[in-house]
């Protein structure tokens, strides 16, 4: 239980300008993702899918490296 205390969680909805390859940047990403995932209908897509977002939402330009 203090293991999980101890992470500090980024918002999805927040939009800051983490650096690039950042720990939290990288913690922001998979959150986001994980909301864009519980919105569909069957929680998954194409990682193609997941790149039309990255303008919108300052995603990195290597998304699909990061989720693999």
């Amino acid at each position: 239980m203090n293991l999980m205390k101890a992470h500090i969680h980024t918002s999805p909805y927040t939009n800051d300008k983490f650096g690039e390859g950042s720990k939290e940047m990288e913690k922001r990403v998979v959150a986001l993702v994980h909301e864009l995932l519980s919105l569909t209908l069957w929680k998954k897509a194409p990682i193609i899918k997941l790149g039309h977002f990255r303008r919108e939402f300052n995603l990195p330009e290597r998304l699909n490296v990061m989720l693999l």
